[in-house]
């Protein structure tokens, strides 16, 4: 998850507050689409969590740390090292630093459709490009500005997020609200954001979205065999077949619904058909619920279902089909993928699109060895020997 805020001065604590409002106020005379409220409280936001970070090994180091704090914030630091040293990922100085939060998330992500669209509206910036959410450091901003999409008209999701990546503008640090999860979880998030800081393409959310979503399984998964620790990779193992699961009855769904707002069914009998398919999905879930005897996506199921809602699940989880499968066309060799993801990265969005579509329908093992060679024809993408 990206949440963009404005660029790091060089000493936080001395600096910070002075450069908060040149900085908004340049970003209004270059992007006249800024709303200067919406950068005052992101700028700001961010700047309160800098001057609350503390080292890591301070905070291990001290008595009144609890027991569990500690084994979580060492994990973490494993967790570090290893996505450094064994997957290649970027070392740009972040999660060595601890937060502690008296909220029960960082930030809150806004997500909004239209009522007959799964397309999200999206939000651009500078650098990070057009995102398909909207990020807030107060609850209450995010639950207003959701409103004010609903009263247009939209369908809104608001979900709060417990990390999240500056792209390396920020030494991004380890906040309270993740050490509540399994030292799996907490891999994934750690490993998910580090992805974001290695490879990025502005304006693609959906992309970004299913490289770092990837790399965070894979590597929680690597991490988990090179350390020995077989019972946890089991009970992993199992929660991402649910979890498989239940992002499939998701993009089924979506896949249902797209089909429905292509239609040229009048409105009130779409909007019908539309609550029938939810209905369905419900019902859907019910039933595999019953087969896991896991019941870990109730609460999600329970707080209301719309187009934004499952937009953001779709933004997650569209390509990662691919990436898994160029993962394993390179051998699980992490260096190599992130080699190939670069060069797609290099394509058009709808090369890209064309190029994921492409890969799931075949192998393509032996026509993307060497991302310097790789060509682009409008249809398909071959190496420059075939």
């Amino acid at each position: 998850m990206i949440q963009w805020v404005v660029a790091e001065c060089a000493d936080v604590r001395a600096g910070v507050m002075y450069w908060i409002t040149p900085l908004v106020l340049s970003l209004l005379l270059y992007c006249p689409w800024a709303n200067l409220s919406y950068y005052a409280q992101s700028v700001t936001g961010q700047a309160s969590l800098l001057l609350k970070r503390r080292a890591i090994s301070s905070v291990i180091s001290e008595p009144q740390t609890p027991a569990p704090i500690k084994h979580k914030l060492h994990v973490i630091l494993d967790l570090r090292s290893f996505a450094i040293d064994k997957l290649g990922l970027t070392d740009n100085g972040s999660y060595l630093t601890f937060v502690d939060l008296d909220r029960r998330a960082v930030a809150w992500n806004v997500f909004a459709t239209p009522e007959f669209s799964l397309s999200p509206l999206s939000w651009c910036f500078p650098f990070a490009g057009c995102l398909s959410y909207h990020g807030y450091f107060s609850e209450n901003r995010a639950h207003s500005a959701a409103a004010g999409l609903s009263k247009a008209g939209n369908d809104v999701f608001v979900g709060g997020v417990a990390a999240y990546s500056t792209l390396g503008w920020f030494r991004d640090p380890v906040y309270s609200t993740m050490l509540s999860w399994s030292d799996t979880r907490i891999g994934e998030v750690i490993l998910h954001e580090m992805a974001h800081q290695t490879v990025y393409v502005p304006g693609d959310s959906a992309f970004n979205e299913a490289f770092a979503t990837t790399v965070a399984t894979q590597g929680v998964r690597h991490w988990l065999v090179q350390s020995k620790q077989h019972e946890k990779l089991k009970d992993f193992d199992l929660a991402k077949r649910h979890e498989d699961a239940f992002v499939a009855l998701v993009l089924d769904t979506a896949r249902r619904l797209q089909d429905l707002y292509a239609s040229r069914m009048i409105s009130a009998e779409m909007r019908a058909a539309k609550q029938g398919i939810f209905t369905d999905l419900r019902e859907r879930y019910r039933a595999v619920r019953d087969q896991w005897g896991y019941s870990g996506y109730d609460a999600w199921m329970a707080r209301g279902l719309n187009n934004a809602k499952l937009s953001s699940i779709v933004t997650y989880r569209e390509h990662t089909r691919a990436f898994e499968r160029l993962f394993d066309n390179v051998n699980q060799d992490f260096r190599k993928f992130y080699q190939r993801v670069k060069a797609i990265a290099e394509l058009t969005p709808s090369e890209r699109s064309a190029f994921f579509r492409h890969l799931l329908g075949h192998n393509v093992a032996g026509q993307i060895n060497d991302p310097s060679r790789l060509t682009i024809s409008p249809r398909l993408f071959t190496s420059s020997h075939d």
